[in-house]
This record gives C-alpha cells, sequence and structure tokens, in this order.
C-alpha cells in the first residue's frame, strides 16, 4: 500500500512539473543599444491628475488622522 501512495504522490508531482515547465519560456533578446522606445524620458510619464488625487487623499487621511487624535484626546 504505501509503495502505492508513494507512487501516486511522485506521477502528480511529475504531471505537474511537466504541465508547469511546459509554460515557461525564455523572454527575448534585449532591446538595441540607443535611445529609449519613448524619448526624452519625461514624454513617457503620464503624471495628470494622479499626482493631484494622491496628494489630496494624503492630506485627507492626514485630517482624519488628526481629527481622530483630537476626539480620543478629548474623552480621556
Amino acid at each position: 500500500m504505501r509503495i502505492i501512495s508513494v507512487m501516486k504522490t511522485f506521477t502528480i508531482y511529475l504531471l505537474l512539473f511537466i504541465l508547469v515547465s511546459s509554460m515557461v519560456y525564455a523572454g527575448g533578446p534585449p532591446p538595441p543599444p540607443g535611445n529609449p522606445p519613448c524619448w526624452p524620458p519625461n514624454a513617457c510619464v503620464p503624471i495628470d491628475n494622479g499626482i493631484l488625487i494622491l496628494l489630496f487623499s494624503g492630506l485627507m487621511f492626514g485630517v482624519k488622522k488628526i481629527y481622530d487624535f483630537t476626539i480620543r484626546k478629548n474623552r480621556e
């Protein structure tokens, strides 16, 4: 019985290894030297309203933390 259990486990691991290893491929060659595909570098970075949203949400988080701290301090 023990040998059959070991064989089943080995077979499952072997099939899993074969299936996973068939999905893994090497990457392509590196890009040619020279300018990057997006030149100048700052033209590729889309910083539109995202930074404003991030700053506003950070500000609101700080306001909430200060408000919670003052409420907790007043209760004590």
